[in-house]
């Protein structure tokens, strides 16, 4: 496994962070950064990059968490002592049981153990039980792929199957929470002991179809028994038209009005042609004052292009849509985001570095550390002040850097913030760039992340993928409360109400929810004394907690 690893171990020791006195940035969780089945006794591997000005140096200490505490039966790695800057690494696994760890905490101490300097959550789904399916690869990337109908994308694995007689291992196509319609998947043998097998999976039919998981199940050899079962996160298009090998123009700092132009490939089985129109898009939506240039009518496969530029000052592109049209109907075939960047202006914000790096769990109070280059020919010296945002605003109980100036010409400076109060969840950050005295707007640059800041555990899918809107009102309350779920996909959906050390209190119930239709729960308080509460809503894509705050007369 180690061997595997080594670029990947290359590209973290060329991280420099030197974005605080002790800070740990970086992080890859092997073999699987996300959701995997090990058996017990199977190691998983962090490593992370740091920096420390200690002259004795730090200890690092990797250790599984579960529903907010420590798993149960878990073995892990002492620490050696770190020195300076470099590349970190620590395994854990779990001896014995079924455990289902949530959580990977990291915390960073002084060489003697006397002083926390740092603390945070990794996310994960990690099931240690009898059985193991993990080491996941695959024959395209996952997070981005575009196939014809009938094109095969396989998933390679390593398998430690223990159950009595062997056990089946089948991986099928997920899309919005139910079996992909028309697909096919690959048949499975009989596994038993350690090995490594693989599974394919094909779309038959359809057109834009979207599969944005894979079901790992683990099921007895005449399949009456369900051993184990996950759902991995996958980007995976097919349709009668695919797009690939997308590539966009070098130099992601230009002047308004110029042109860059976006090249890919494409294959096609519409017998009169399709056309592909590349749109650029910021933060979510069009960006402002584009212009692109048209699209000739494609037929068979081969390679194509457009041109793409804005009109007005200071706009990021941060992906291209690309929508393929039928010709004749105007159907859409095919609508997939490819990220890319292109910053149009005098202003630009480049190389940023997140210390920690996103999708952790931190509790109140600790910084954030960014550090990133600028280009500033805005003929005017500037400040950028970095603001964290949860759903389109600021995010409540945030402490942010003030900025100094940025004078003409090319730099390097840091900012931070950090959460203070309650539990939130940030989902972007905003780069606002203003003149010296703040009088002038010049820019205003988004950037997705997702930290989480409290003692709420953090989803592996981010929920704002799933969930319109979920609200406790009255919060505090002095009677019973009512919790509003509004989600965008039909799923089923579990609510709890737990004490803050994870006991659950109070358990509402499941519901089946309809897509973009809120539905509300009522949350009595007869039974709970005056205090803080987790609220625990569950869906089949998503898991989140808010809190609840019982204030009785």
């Amino acid at each position: 496994m180690k061997k595997n690893l080594l670029s990947l171990l290359f590209l973290l020791s060329l991280v420099a962070p030197g974005l605080a006195i002790t800070d740990v940035c970086s992080f890859t969780v092997s073999p699987d950064s996300k959701v995997a089945a090990f058996a017990n006794g199977e190691d998983v591997t962090v490593y992370l990059s740091y920096t420390t000005d200690q002259p004795a140096g730090v200890r690092i200490y990797v250790r599984p968490y579960s529903n907010g505490s420590l798993s149960p039966n878990y073995t892990a790695d002492a620490s050696p002592i770190y020195y300076g800057s470099g590349v970190a690494n620590s395994s854990f696994t779990i001896s014995s049981g079924d455990v289902m760890v949530d959580e990977i905490r990291v915390e960073v101490y002084k060489s003697d153990n006397s002083t926390l300097l740092r603390r945070l959550w990794i996310p994960v789904q990690h099931h240690f039980g009898q059985n193991g399916v993990h080491n996941f690869t695959y024959s395209h990337s996952p997070n981005l792929s575009s196939f014809l109908l009938n094109e095969k994308f396989t998933t390679y694995f390593k398998y430690n199957i223990n159950y009595p007689g062997g056990a089946r291992i089948y991986v099928r196509p997920y899309t919005n929470g139910a079996l992909t319609p028309d697909y096919y998947g690959s048949g499975s043998a009989v596994f038993s002991g350690s090995g490594s097998a693989s599974a394919y999976i094909y779309i038959k039919s359809g057109k834009n179809v979207h599969v944005d998981e894979l079901r790992v199940r683990i099921v007895s050899p005449d399949q009456s028994v369900i051993i184990d079962e996950f759902f991995v996160p996958v980007n995976l298009y097919y349709s009668t038209i695919k797009i690939t090998g997308i590539h966009g123009q070098a130099g992601n700092y230009v002047s308004v009005n110029t042109d860059r132009t976006i090249s890919y490939n494409y294959s096609t089985t519409e017998p009169e042609g399709v056309r592909i129109y590349p749109r650029p898009f910021t933060n979510g939506a069009l960006t402002p004052d584009y212009a692109v240039s048209g699209s000739p009518m494609l037929t068979g496969s081969g390679s194509s292009s457009n041109t793409v530029t804005v009109k007005s000052y200071n706009k990021k592109i941060d992906h291209m849509r690309f929508v393929a049209k039928d010709e004749a109907t105007d159907e859409v075939l095919l609508e997939m985001y490819h990220p890319i960047e292109y910053t149009f202006g005098n202003f630009l914000i480049d190389n940023i570095q997140l210390c920690p790096s996103p999708n952790v769990r931190m509790l109140n109070g600790p910084k954030v550390n960014i550090n990133y280059d600028f280009k500033n020919n805005a003929n005017m010296s500037a400040r950028v002040f970095v603001t964290p945002f949860t759903n389109g605003s600021p995010t409540s109980g945030a402490v942010t850097s003030i900025s100094p100036l940025h004078n003409v010409g090319s730099g390097s400076e840091s900012a931070y913030f950090s959460i203070n109060i309650g539990n939130a969840i940030v989902d972007q950050l905003r780069f606002r760039v203003t003149n010296g005295d703040q009088s002038q707007l010049i820019a205003d640059y988004f950037i997705p992340v997702h930290y989480v800041f409290g003692d709420a555990t953090t989803p592996v899918i981010e929920v704002k993928d799933i969930v319109s809107d979920i609200q406790i009102f009255p919060n505090p309350t002095v009677n019973d409360a009512n919790l509003e779920v509004q989600v965008k996909e039909d799923q089923t959906v579990q609510v709890m109400v737990l004490d803050l050390s994870g006991r659950v209190l109070l358990d509402l119930g499941t519901r089946d929810l309809n897509a973009d239709s809120p539905e509300q729960w009522q949350i009595p308080t007869a039974s709970l004394a005056n205090g803080s509460y987790l609220v625990r809503v569950e869906g089949n894509a998503f898991k989140t907690v808010k809190k609840l705050v019982v204030l009785k007369q």
